[in-house]
This record gives structure tokens, C-alpha cells and sequence, in this order.
């Protein structure tokens, strides 16, 4: 998945594409994000059936399909998929899961040419910190400090 906007990508590994497994990914990433107004997918049989029809109806998305034999017409799509088959070949070390993290959180901090922005900036409106933070801070101690209201904090505890 690719919004169009920032150019964030969602992948996510599957056992499986049916329209049960497909919906359930995508519950997931509106789980976080929040459900969209558009979505263009390929003619497969997971975005055909009547299930998935029901689904989307159901959440007000509306859904298109692009031209069969002419996968340039979903091209941010297309163009996402080029990107992360790219950046795989790339990393050499890690299980599928592992090398997936990676470079999703590498594409996701990396500016865009079109938009001039990284994906997460658009998206979230800040930047994610990354280990060149920890090289090349952007703010001194102090100022650090005193603007403790804009640290990225996350708590994690145990059940």
C-alpha cells in the first residue's frame, strides 16, 4: 500500500492473498492511520470480489481499478513496488521480516524528489529520528531540555 500524498508505503508479509487476508491488512493499517477516501488497486481477485466490495462500501472508501494489462495506470503503485524490490536486493543481512524493518524505516526518512519531503514528514509532520541523529544532532543540549514537550517518547509495558 502507497498513499499517494506522502508516498508512505505499508507492506506487510503475507501467507496468504485472499479478500479475508487482504481486508485484514488493511484493517490494520487503518487501525493506525484512519480509513481513506480512494482506493486504486489491480483487477486480482482479492480487490474483485464481493466481500472486498462490501468492505469498502461498508467504510464509505471508494474503489477503482486500473486498466487490466496496464499496470502504468496505478504508477505510484507500481512505482512503490520498483522501490521496495530495489531496496531488498540491497540489504544483505536479516531475516525477511528484519530486511523488510529496514527498509521500510530507511525509505520512510528518506526525501522524496517529487516531494521534497520524506514520506514520514508529510505523514506525521516531524521527523523521525534515525541513528545519524546520534552523529549530526540538529539541537543543542539545553534547547533539548526546554523543549522537552516535543520529545518522541514511547512507553512499553509487560501484561
Amino acid at each position: 500500500m502507497v498513499d499517494a500524498y506522502s508516498k508512505w508505503i505499508d507492506i506487510h508479509v503475507m501467507n496468504s492473498t485472499t479478500s479475508e487476508a487482504t481486508i485484514a491488512k488493511l484493517q490494520q493499517t487503518f487501525a493506525t492511520h484512519g480509513l481513506c477516501d480512494l482506493i486504486i488497486s489491480d483487477n486480482g481477485a482479492a480487490f474483485t470480489s464481493k466481500e472486498f466490495a462490501d468492505y469498502v462500501k461498508s467504510n464509505g472508501i471508494e474503489h477503482r481499478t486500473s486498466a487490466p494489462w496496464h499496470p502504468a495506470s496505478n504508477g505510484c503503485a507500481e512505482r512503490a513496488v520498483q522501490s521496495f524490490k530495489e531496496g531488498m536486493k540491497k540489504i544483505k543481512e536479516g531475516t525477511i521480516q528484519e530486511k523488510l524493518n529496514r527498509f521500510l524505516f530507511n525509505y520512510r526518512i528518506t526525501p522524496q524528489t517529487t516531494t521534497g519531503l520524506a514520506p514520514s514528514e508529510l505523514l506525521m509532520k516531524r521527523k523521525l529520528k534515525s541513528r545519524l541523529d546520534l552523529v549530526f544532532p540538529n539541537i543543542s543540549r539545553s534547547e533539548f531540555r526546554r523543549d522537552n514537550k516535543n520529545r518522541n517518547i514511547i512507553t512499553i509495558r509487560n501484561l
